[in-house]
């Protein structure tokens, strides 16, 4: 996978071959760029537009809301029991925390935490540290996610996918999901996604955060621009143009123009 563009294992490998394996790879990736664009164009999201419209989710008063902020500012809060108050869902946040608990303290994230923050130490340089953040889930082995996981109950749950097919304008898919534990280092130097960047993905898309501790600005705050969605006034600052690549603005430059 090259960011979120599914590609074939098989012609990745041929991708390392000696002498033809570059040539490969650029054929690849324009293959790829064709098919994002004759998918998002005419094949797969008209058909689910279309689809969508004649038959449209009916949203509550709150629901109304987080859309229209969604579409007005491209971000929207609110309290998880606010949204998922009914009875089915009462034990939910419950089973979530159980389940991130576990996680966080297990062999592994802990024996993470400690390598990770010492080689940060001992260096003084963020650029120490291959990632800020653990993850559940290895993305690259497609792991098998289990029917009765907390994650995919969220996910899943109407109340919000109502929200997501709203904003989206489409019966959409789901295509992740994880949990992350952000590693703590005592620096200014922002590293790969803590920098400035619009998720390289799709051109629209929607993502859902839920936290398991508490957040301030100097503790794990998630920083957004509002306004940069597709449809803000900032849609055109660095656009996304590129399926396979990471836009990253020029240092500082973004906090200039806006």
């Amino acid at each position: 996978m090259k960011w979120g563009i599914e590609r074939s294992a098989a012609i990745t490998k041929m991708a390392e071959f000696p002498g033809c394996g570059k040539f490969i790879d650029r054929q690849y990736d324009r293959y790829l760029r064709l098919k994002f664009e004759f998918d998002w164009r005419w094949n797969r999201n008209p058909a689910s537009h279309r689809s969508f419209s004649k038959t449209p989710p009916s949203l509550n008063s709150l629901q109304q809301r987080l859309l229209a902020e969604l579409n007005e500012n491209g971000v929207a809060v609110c309290h998880f029991h606010e949204l998922l108050d009914n009875s089915d869902n009462s034990d939910l946040w419950t089973r979530l925390s159980k389940e991130i608990a576990a996680f966080t303290s297990s062999e592994q994230v802990q024996a993470s935490i400690a390598e990770l923050q010492g080689a940060f130490s001992e260096k003084r340089d963020a650029s120490a540290v291959a990632h800020y953040i653990l993850s559940y889930y290895d993305q690259n082995t497609k792991p098998l996610i289990h029917s009765g996981t907390p994650l995919l109950d969220l996910a899943l749950n109407p109340r919000i996918l109502d929200v997501v097919n709203s904003y989206l304008g489409m019966w959409s898919r789901l295509i992740y999901f994880d949990m992350w534990h952000t590693l703590p280092l005592n620096t200014d130097t922002r590293i790969l996604s803590q920098r400035w960047h619009r998720d390289p993905e799709d051109r629209k898309k929607i993502r859902i955060f839920l936290y398991f501790n508490e957040v301030d600005e100097q503790a794990g705050a998630m920083e957004y621009f509002a306004g940069s969605q597709l449809g803000g006034k900032y849609q055109d600052l660095f656009p996304w143009r590129d399926p396979l690549r990471y836009p990253y603005p020029p240092e500082r430059e973004l906090e200039r123009q806006i």
